[in-house]
């Protein structure tokens, strides 16, 4: 059975750059594989959203520059989806709100707790 798209051999000849400049450039400067796992489990979980679609977003550009330059309408996609995550967060429903509420309530109480101490002269 063959599969239909582009195989390792093809993809490889069509990088933009050298197949070992690529590989260097995602496996070692863009740790794609921990970051794949570590974002889209922290996507699943709702926690550190913007964080992990900037990262998800930065490995999606990644491979439509380097590995799959023809594959853009299935990146921009991706892309759209992350920017809006990027942006607007994940909603009030998530971890992200959660401590950010606390984070605020916790900052508003300590500034209840600052006395004026000057003598008003």
């Amino acid at each position: 059975m063959k599969f239909p798209g582009p195989t390792r051999q093809s993809a490889i000849s069509r990088l933009i750059v050298g197949p070992v400049l690529a590989a260097l450039i995602v496996h070692r400067w863009l740790p794609s594989a921990c970051r794949r796992t570590i974002c889209k489990s922290a996507m699943l979980v709702v926690v550190f959203t913007r964080p992990a679609a900037l990262g998800l977003f930065g490995m999606t550009a990644v491979i439509e520059i380097f590995v799959y330059p023809q594959a853009w309408p299935t990146h921009i996609q991706w892309a759209a989806m992350l920017l809006i995550l990027l942006c607007r967060g994940a909603g009030t429903l998530s971890f992200d709100s959660l401590i950010e509420r606390l984070r605020s309530r916790s900052l508003t109480s300590a500034d209840d707790l600052n006395v004026n101490f000057s003598d008003g002269s």
